[in-house]
């Protein structure tokens, strides 16, 4: 039945519209005034905006979170397109241009900045367009198939417009010193990269550098040049040097001793510290094929007493490793991380000898792309935490946090789901020496979804991991070697009451025998690979035929043999009445096997493979 939108009440127009897509939003906004306003009060988010400069069309990109999808339209003069090329849906205003469209999709989103501007090779008279319809972005990239000519212009016509400007080519003649006239512009950030053609690169240019943060690579600036403008900065003939940052990267290895020769300094952190008489400092990262100059005065700023939109403009601006050190300050930094663009999408712990390796896989959006890093945290036997960074490992000094608390921290900030105070995602035991901090291990992680026991453990770890550590797996245990020496000694790990086990070895199978058959108790049971006659195989569906498993507890039972064995049937089914069925299986063959009290056991065969699945049974 038909619902006029317009006619629920508040609250429920008000829900409807938070269900709504961001294309349903749209449509619905350009209904009517009303309906704009709605959608406008809605207060819903665009998480970035990415537009693509074409003469024909232009393409607006919008995404409303991390690893959600993108909608996408197609602006033209009087209509827009929206949808995949299964199925196109057009909306069309006729008095709208361009600039209307865009003006229109901004307002409702209550948005003043396009996060992230591309342009095609357009006429040079369509750039002033460009710039009257969005007069300010926070990045801008001129594509680099574009001409030489139309980028050096695009550059100049819209640089002014954009906190960030990234040209992807070498645009610059190097006769007539053409690169001066563009590093002397008033600008935030631009980044000139072209690896099949270097930036000439000279003292000059960087004397009369006047952007704040400059990323020019490769270039073939001499040690010499470098050197010299050290002198000179020390000298103070750079008083009143804007720039804040310059990243300059090499083809060749770079000498550091010729760049800092006959120069005063300290070393900090690995890096060279300059301080000239006035007091202002100068702070030098030279690598193998880089050079990065910070000539900025160092001094400390309370980051939380900045302007909102400054504060979100450093979180943003923060690397991962920095952002997951902010977020252990307080419950309001973690706070503003949370809302910063990181994702956390896998985290685990690894136990090697006494120590417990926790390790964080994260991902740092910037617009289409994301930088993935492994964040570690080591919890040593003395209980103190070690946070690695680039720049080697640090101790962390709060005492306050144990490593399970540092576990639910974590995954707070991701968007893995959180069911109790230390569920981790994945635990590896890789090794334990001495084995008594098995029970350190069980303190400090409590709970976890998967186990996995390493092949380098010994039988002794192993077998004793599983003991203690097994019951606390809330998924799945996983052992990659055989742990089984002794007659019956895999009963004892086959009776517990476990959720899933995965037992793993090619190399050295398992031997089962119907007795162990008997006495399991875990709910889904894999072994690869299993020695197991197909007599005792026979002698297991008899026994279960015959009711002697009344409340036999598992639902799959998947055994996987010596890869040159093919399991016979007439052996497996010898004396039980069955029948074949053909359900969810392309290969092998399936059979089911039924007994008096109406419960079922499916059994499917194939080659060295066999797995039962007991139906209607205690959960």
């Amino acid at each position: 039945m038909t619902v006029s939108l317009l006619s629920l009440p508040s609250k429920d127009l008000q829900y409807s519209l938070s269900c709504m897509e961001i294309d349903e939003l749209i449509a619905l906004s350009l209904c009517s005034k009303r309906t704009k306003n709605l959608v406008k009060s809605s207060n819903r988010k665009i998480y970035q905006s990415f537009v693509n400069i074409d003469e024909e069309c232009i393409g607006f990109d919008i995404m409303t979170g991390p690893f959600q999808k993108i909608v996408s339209l197609d602006i033209f003069d009087s209509y827009i397109e929206l949808g995949g090329t299964d199925m196109k849906t057009f909306w069309i205003k006729e008095v709208f241009t361009q600039s209307d469209w865009i003006a229109h999709i901004m307002s409702i989103f209550n948005e003043s900045i396009i996060n992230f501007l591309t342009v095609e090779d357009v006429s040079m008279n369509y750039l002033d367009t460009v710039k009257q319809f969005i007069p300010k972005c926070q990045k801008l990239s001129i594509r680099e198939e574009c001409s030489r000519k139309f980028t050096k212009i695009a550059f100049l016509k819209l640089c002014y417009i954009a906190e960030e400007v990234k040209i992807d080519r070498n645009i610059f003649d190097d006769d007539d010193n053409d690169i001066s006239k563009y590093l002397t512009l008033n600008l935030k950030s631009v980044s000139f990269v072209d690896w099949e053609n270097p930036f000439k690169l000279e003292l000059a240019d960087l004397l009369a550098l006047n952007i704040t943060d400059l990323t020019i690579g490769p270039t073939n600036i001499t040690e010499k040049d470098l050197n010299r403008f050290l002198k000179l900065w020390m000298k103070g003939i750079c008083r009143f040097y804007r720039p804040e940052r310059i990243y300059l990267s090499f083809r060749n290895d770079i000498i550091r001793e010729e760049v800092i020769r006959r120069i005063k300094f300290e070393i900090v952190d690995d890096e060279c510290l300059l301080t000239r008489a006035d007091g202002k400092k100068l702070l030098i990262d030279i690598g193998l094929t880089h050079v990065a100059l910070l000539p900025a005065q160092i001094m400390p700023i309370r980051l939380l007493s900045l302007p909102s939109d400054d504060l979100q403009y450093v979180i943003d601006s923060m690397d991962v490793s920095d952002l997951i050190a902010l977020s252990l300050c307080s419950k309001r930094t973690k706070d503003l991380v949370e809302n910063a663009s990181i994702a956390i999408n896998e985290i685990g712990a690894e136990v090697d000898e006494n120590r417990i390796n926790l390790n964080i896989l994260t991902y740092k959006f910037h617009g289409h792309r994301s930088t993935k890093k492994t964040i570690k945290f080591v919890l040593r036997e003395d209980c103190s935490i070690d946070y690695e960074r680039d720049d080697g490992f640090q101790k962390w000094e709060n005492t306050e946090f144990t490593l399970s608390h540092l576990i639910y921290h974590f995954l707070s900030l991701s968007n893995l789901p959180v069911i109790g105070i230390s569920e981790l995602p994945k635990l590896k035991i890789k090794s334990v020496n001495p084995i008594t901090y098995l029970d350190t291990v069980k303190q400090e992680i409590p709970k976890c979804q998967i186990l996995k026991i390493s092949e380098n453990c010994s039988d002794d770890v192993a077998k004793m991991a599983f003991f203690k550590l097994a019951p606390m797996a809330v998924e799945v245990v996983k052992v990659k070697r055989n742990i089984f020496d002794k007659e019956n000694d895999i009963s004892k790990l086959l009776s517990l009451n476990l959720r899933s086990v995965i037992f793993n070895d090619f190399e050295n199978p398992i031997k089962v025998t119907l007795d162990d058959h008997l006495v399991v108790n875990i709910h889904d049971l894999a072994i690869q690979t299993a020695d197991i006659t197909e007599r005792d195989l026979n002698r297991f569906l008899k026994l279960w035929v015959k009711g002697n498993h009344r409340f036999y507890r598992p639902k799959f039972i998947r055994l996987t043999l010596d890869e040159e064995f093919i399991i016979r049937r007439e052996k497996v089914f010898k004396g039980i009445k069955y029948e074949e069925v053909n359900e969810d299986y392309d290969d092998g063959y399936q059979f089911r096997v039924d007994r008096g009290d109406g419960k079922e056991l499916m059994i499917y065969i194939d080659d060295n493979h066999i797995v039962f699945k007991f139906k209607f049974g205690m959960p």
